[in-house]
Protein backbone atom coordinates (compact mmCIF):
# COMPACT_ATOMS: atom_id res chain seq x y z
CA UNK A 1 0.00 0.00 0.00
CA UNK A 2 1.64 3.31 -1.06
CA UNK A 3 2.23 6.01 1.56
CA UNK A 4 -0.69 8.17 0.39
CA UNK A 5 -3.05 5.20 0.72
CA UNK A 6 -1.64 4.34 4.15
CA UNK A 7 -2.20 7.94 5.29
CA UNK A 8 -5.74 7.96 3.92
CA UNK A 9 -6.51 4.60 5.55
CA UNK A 10 -5.21 5.95 8.88
CA UNK A 11 -7.52 8.96 8.64
CA UNK A 12 -10.55 6.85 7.68
CA UNK A 13 -9.90 4.35 10.46
CA UNK A 14 -9.41 7.17 12.98
CA UNK A 15 -12.84 8.56 12.11
CA UNK A 16 -14.42 5.14 12.61
CA UNK A 17 -12.50 4.45 15.82
CA UNK A 18 -13.63 7.75 17.32
CA UNK A 19 -17.19 6.45 17.29
CA UNK A 20 -17.00 2.66 17.32
CA UNK A 21 -15.62 -0.25 19.25
CA UNK A 22 -12.15 -1.21 17.99
CA UNK A 23 -12.87 -4.89 17.39
CA UNK A 24 -15.98 -4.21 15.30
CA UNK A 25 -14.40 -1.35 13.34
CA UNK A 26 -11.41 -3.37 12.15
CA UNK A 27 -13.28 -6.61 11.48
CA UNK A 28 -12.85 -7.55 7.81
CA UNK A 29 -10.79 -4.44 7.01
CA UNK A 30 -8.24 -5.06 4.29
CA UNK A 31 -5.15 -2.95 4.84
CA UNK A 32 -1.50 -3.76 4.68
CA UNK A 33 1.78 -2.00 5.08
CA UNK A 34 4.67 -3.10 2.92
CA UNK A 35 7.90 -3.97 4.67
CA UNK A 36 9.74 -0.94 3.23
CA UNK A 37 6.92 1.41 4.25
CA UNK A 38 6.86 -0.09 7.77
CA UNK A 39 10.60 0.49 8.11
CA UNK A 40 10.24 4.12 6.95
CA UNK A 41 7.35 4.74 9.35
CA UNK A 42 9.29 3.13 12.20
CA UNK A 43 12.28 5.34 11.42
CA UNK A 44 10.03 8.40 11.79
CA UNK A 45 8.34 7.45 15.06
CA UNK A 46 11.13 5.52 16.83
CA UNK A 47 12.89 8.70 18.04
CA UNK A 48 9.58 9.89 19.54
CA UNK A 49 9.03 6.56 21.29
CA UNK A 50 12.60 6.53 22.61
CA UNK A 51 12.24 10.13 23.80
CA UNK A 52 8.96 9.37 25.58
CA UNK A 53 10.52 6.23 27.10
CA UNK A 54 13.34 8.31 28.58
CA UNK A 55 10.91 10.91 29.92
CA UNK A 56 8.48 8.31 31.26
CA UNK A 57 11.09 6.14 32.97
CA UNK A 58 9.96 5.53 36.52
CA UNK A 59 6.60 7.20 35.96
CA UNK A 60 3.61 5.44 37.46
CA UNK A 61 1.30 6.86 34.81
CA UNK A 62 2.94 7.09 31.39
CA UNK A 63 1.55 9.75 29.08
CA UNK A 64 -1.20 8.94 26.61
CA UNK A 65 1.20 9.69 23.74
CA UNK A 66 3.72 7.12 24.96
CA UNK A 67 1.03 4.53 25.61
CA UNK A 68 -0.31 5.10 22.09
CA UNK A 69 3.00 5.06 20.22
CA UNK A 70 4.74 2.17 21.98
CA UNK A 71 2.55 -0.65 20.54
CA UNK A 72 2.50 0.99 17.09
CA UNK A 73 6.30 1.03 17.09
CA UNK A 74 6.30 -2.63 18.14
CA UNK A 75 3.99 -3.53 15.24
CA UNK A 76 6.07 -1.56 12.73
CA UNK A 77 9.23 -3.20 14.04
CA UNK A 78 7.69 -6.64 13.49
CA UNK A 79 6.58 -5.73 9.96
CA UNK A 80 9.98 -4.21 9.22
CA UNK A 81 11.61 -7.51 10.23
CA UNK A 82 9.38 -9.34 7.77
CA UNK A 83 6.69 -10.66 10.10
CA UNK A 84 3.25 -11.27 8.69
CA UNK A 85 0.47 -9.73 10.79
CA UNK A 86 -3.24 -9.86 10.12
CA UNK A 87 -4.99 -6.89 8.56
CA UNK A 88 -7.06 -6.18 11.69
CA UNK A 89 -3.93 -5.60 13.77
CA UNK A 90 -2.44 -3.35 11.09
CA UNK A 91 -5.75 -1.46 10.92
CA UNK A 92 -5.64 -0.83 14.67
CA UNK A 93 -2.13 0.61 14.36
CA UNK A 94 -3.11 2.84 11.47
CA UNK A 95 -6.16 4.00 13.41
CA UNK A 96 -3.96 4.92 16.37
CA UNK A 97 -1.71 6.99 14.10
CA UNK A 98 -4.75 8.67 12.56
CA UNK A 99 -6.16 9.51 15.99
CA UNK A 100 -2.82 10.97 17.09
CA UNK A 101 -2.74 13.10 13.94
CA UNK A 102 -6.21 14.43 14.83
CA UNK A 103 -5.07 15.27 18.36
CA UNK A 104 -7.23 12.54 19.93
CA UNK A 105 -4.36 11.32 22.10
CA UNK A 106 -6.45 9.80 24.90
CA UNK A 107 -8.59 7.78 22.47
CA UNK A 108 -5.43 6.73 20.62
CA UNK A 109 -4.04 5.33 23.88
CA UNK A 110 -7.24 3.34 24.46
CA UNK A 111 -7.10 1.84 20.97
CA UNK A 112 -3.37 1.18 21.38
CA UNK A 113 -4.09 -0.91 24.48
CA UNK A 114 -6.32 -3.13 22.30
CA UNK A 115 -3.51 -3.28 19.74
CA UNK A 116 -1.01 -4.20 22.43
CA UNK A 117 -3.17 -7.07 23.67
CA UNK A 118 -3.59 -8.32 20.08
CA UNK A 119 0.20 -8.24 19.66
CA UNK A 120 0.59 -10.26 22.84
CA UNK A 121 1.99 -7.37 24.86
CA UNK A 122 5.31 -7.42 23.05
Amino acid sequence: MPRREVTEAARRLAELLERGEPESVVRNVNVSIERREACEMLERIKPLVDNYAAIEEGSFTPSYSYRALRPVALLLEKLCRGASLDDEVVALALGVLGLLEKGRVERAAVIASVLESRLGGG
